[in-house]
């Protein structure tokens, strides 16, 4: 089995624009199931059928203040139709270990203000 760090991890968002300082990104997929077990069947295992699939992904990243961004645009809900979101996690040599595309809607932004630490979002 070959193990991955995340050093050189990467986040995309809407397309080409790239996530600057990211410090963690994390991925939870899920999907419904329905039991489809009935009586009398011909073994006593359970069955299931597959239902709807879901998502969500938490990005992390440091406030960078030196883009050149107006502050206000750290709450832009703009794309709340939907934008391509690729996170990617790579092997040490910078080739792609793990990629995971789909289409993101921004639901919320925390921004993290702590006296003894840097500024995150």
């Amino acid at each position: 089995m070959a193990a991955f760090h995340g050093k050189l991890g990467s986040v995309t968002f809407n397309g080409a624009n790239a996530v600057d300082q990211v410090i963690s990104w994390t991925i939870d997929a899920t999907a419904d199931v329905a039991e489809s077990t009935y009586m009398n069947a011909a073994n006593d295992a359970k069955t299931y059928l597959a239902g709807f699939s879901d998502w969500t992904a938490t990005v992390e990243a440091l406030v960078d203040d030196t883009s050149g961004l107006d502050p206000d645009l750290a709450t832009d809900f703009a794309d709340d139709d939907g934008a391509t979101l690729v996170l990617h996690g790579s092997t040490a040599g910078g080739s792609l270990a793990r990629k995971y595309t789909g289409t993101a809607i921004v639901t919320g932004i925390a921004v993290n203000n702590d006296k003894d630490d840097v500024i995150s979002v």
